[in-house]
């Protein structure tokens, strides 16, 4: 049975179906909105990336939008209140504002733990107080987690009453709306990437075909592409078994396809579903370095980039830009993290202590050996980065600017793994901050976040993929 068979012939208001990679969910969705022309969709993604993707593909009775971008719709807060984070400092501001004074960095960091918390979860407010048992939270009395419930209760009602000014998080607006949404008009709700959903994104997709007549919900994802556990995403997508399952894809030929059943295969994951292809279409080779890719740019040969971290974007555009190169970032330059470069860059030639953030009264040494000692990659890479540019001198981030352009002038694209999801680029390099995945003939068995990290990026490539350096002579 079709996809499209299958979800208009089902039983039930609810349909789980999991595809690998490839497998052309997108593309069912699109058939299945033709074949039901005169139905209503609504297609709700957890990535902005892949929701713009689908946009630009969908028919006209597709409504694509991400669960973030639904619910500050539907919710209507002024962008004025939104801010990314809620520091401290935003606590005792709006703390005060309803007249409770509290000062302990202790209570404080609950309350904010207390926030962070709830917003993911798929529990009511009067429910709050069951997570406090998160071994996270600070050895705070049983007094003073009263505290900090009751004050977090207060300051939760606050933020919802009419007229009000306090700032909330793009989770706070999502999370009241998961617990005041009314019933929507559509025909058709189109849930993607359900694996990345937390319990409260789960939990408002559950209210929604309760309590909207003749709704019709199609879940689609894969387990195996579960990315965002940091952000609490719920196995729970899984756990519901599947109605139907794609297992061919469209995307690579069988030579990355039997690489990536053979690397899966020597993983703890539950739920793998093994891939396969009919075509053979797909270039697999070793690491390619540095100016490989400057050759394949010479011989109009666009390239992707992909990286497991977002500092090791940074590393390859500056040797890029320094050689000319015109370059992307997927998703956009994060200003914040420019900035932090630039000012740990002045840390490093000054020998100052640094005076905000993450460096506030750190020397570049003194951060280097906290990272090492907290195993903070990131923050080696970024150290590493800025003794990297040492001999062009500041002049490096003029140069990086300079050379980054929109996606289509670009000649190479870079991207995390994370900003990839559900898309796919014909000519893949894959960098070598990844775990060493390998050893001799075989693949190593692998934790599993990191697993997940490396089965989704080599199942991005359609034409060509050079995988890292330390994997050796894989092909």
């Amino acid at each position: 049975m079709s996809f499209t068979d299958a979800i208009i012939n089902h039983d039930s208001d609810v349909i789980n179906i999991a595809g690998v990679p490839g497998a052309g969910k997108t593309t069912e969705v699109i058939n299945l909105a033709h074949r039901q022309s005169s139905k209503t969709f609504l297609y709700l993604s957890f990535g902005k990336e892949n929701t713009a993707n689908a946009r630009r593909r969908m028919p006209n009775n597709v409504c694509c939008m991400s669960f973030h971008s639904f619910a500050y719709k539907q919710m209507g807060v002024s962008k004025a209140r939104v801010v990314s984070h809620l520091g401290f400092s935003h606590y005792k501001s709006s703390l005060n504002s309803i007249g409770l004074s509290i000062q302990s960095p202790a209570l404080l960091e609950c309350i904010s733990l207390l926030n962070e918390l709830f917003c993911m979860s798929g529990v009511p407010l009067n429910q709050v107080s069951t997570l406090l048992g998160n071994p996270s939270f600070p050895n705070l009395n049983k007094r003073d987690l009263s505290v900090a419930l009751n004050a977090f209760i207060r300051l939760w009602n606050a933020c919802w009453e009419d007229g009000s000014t306090l700032p909330i998080t793009h989770d706070m607006y999502f999370k009241a709306y998961a617990l005041s949404c009314k019933p929507i008009e559509y025909d058709y709700l189109v849930i993607d990437e359900c694996q990345d959903l937390n319990s409260a994104m789960f939990e408002l997709c559950l209210r929604l075909i309760t309590i909207s007549p003749n709704l019709i919900m199609v879940r689609l994802g894969d387990p195996c592409q579960q990315l965002f556990g940091f952000r609490g995403s719920s196995e729970q997508f899984a756990m519901y078994g599947f109605d139907l399952t794609l297992s061919a894809t469209h995307r690579f030929g069988k030579t990355l396809c039997n690489l990536t059943n053979d690397f899966m295969s020597y993983q703890t994951v539950p739920h793998y579903t093994k891939i396969q292809s009919n075509s053979d279409h797909t270039q697999v080779s070793n690491y390619i370095g540095f100016n490989a890719i400057l050759s394949h740019i010479e011989n109009g040969r666009k390239q992707t980039v992909i990286a497991k971290y977002n500092i090791s974007l940074w590393h390859i555009l500056k040797e890029l830009a320094l050689k000319g190169v015109k370059c992307s970032i997927l998703g956009g330059v994060n200003k914040n993290e420019f900035n932090f470069l630039k000012q740990l860059y002045h840390v490093y030639c000054t020998g100052d202590k640094g005076a905000h953030g993450r460096l506030k009264g750190m020397t570049f040494e003194r951060l280097k050996m906290k990272a090492s000692i907290n195993r903070d990659q990131e923050m080696l890479l970024s150290c590493k980065f800025i003794e990297s540019i040492h001999d062009v001198g500041a002049q490096a981030f003029n140069v990086i600017e300079n050379q980054l352009t929109d996606m289509k002038d670009a000649d190479v694209m870079l991207t995390t793994v994370h900003q990839a999801k559900g898309l796919e680029f014909k000519h893949l390099v894959m960098m070598d901050d990844f775990d060493c995945a390998r050893s001799g003939s075989h693949f190593l068995r692998l934790p599993k976040e990191e697993a997940y990290l490396i089965y989704t990026a080599m199942t991005r490539a359609k034409e060509s993929i050079s995988l890292p350096k330390s994997w050796g002579d894989v092909v």
